[in-house]
């Protein structure tokens, strides 16, 4: 069989250090945010960081969460003082079986003095997190701006689409 045989019945491995994606084809054809956009629409936090609290909670705002008196869910954020409670949306080893991650981001003056998590029914602090990267909620990029999701990943990268009927039928 030829090296560039990927039939269902061989398995695909990759070498250690060697990224393997497996996608739909219509996953692939969507635009993906260019490096400039990934740079406005992700914003990583940390202690010790200048940051104004207003200008966060504009960033949050135009991000698409949504402020409220207390977090309930993912996407929400809350502004008590010099703390700005935020639930982070996805999947994070540190929050266990929940879904999103709560976390605290404590402010003296304009310095982020800590970003810890929180428990969401007690509302107590919990242990310190080194840093968080927010996420842009609305999804919406630049299409004048894109470009393709392999612009992203290295050349020698493993790609397994999916679906071949679904294939067949965007190739016509």
């Amino acid at each position: 069989q030829g090296g560039g045989d990927l039939s269902p019945s061989r398995p695909v491995s990759p070498s250690p250090g060697r990224l393997l994606m497996v996608a739909s084809i219509q996953s692939v054809m969507q635009a993906a945010p260019s490096g400039a956009q990934l740079g406005q629409l992700m914003r990583t936090i940390g202690p010790g960081e200048t940051l104004e609290p207003e200008k966060l909670i504009v960033w949050l705002s135009e991000h698409g969460y949504n402020r409220l008196d207390q977090v309930e869910v993912p996407g929400d954020f809350a502004v008590r003082g010099g703390i700005i409670d935020v639930y982070l949306p996805g999947d994070y080893a540190a929050s266990g079986d929940m879904v999103g991650l709560p976390v605290r981001i404590d402010f003296f003056d304009d310095q982020v003095e800590s970003v810890r998590k929180f428990d969401i029914e007690t509302m107590g602090s919990l242990e310190k997190i080194e840093s968080i990267q927010l996420v842009d909620l609305k999804g919406q990029i630049d299409s004048s701006d894109s470009t393709s999701i392999f612009s992203h990943l290295p050349e020698d990268t493993i790609v397994v689409l999916w679906a071949p009927l679904e294939i067949a039928e965007q190739a016509k």
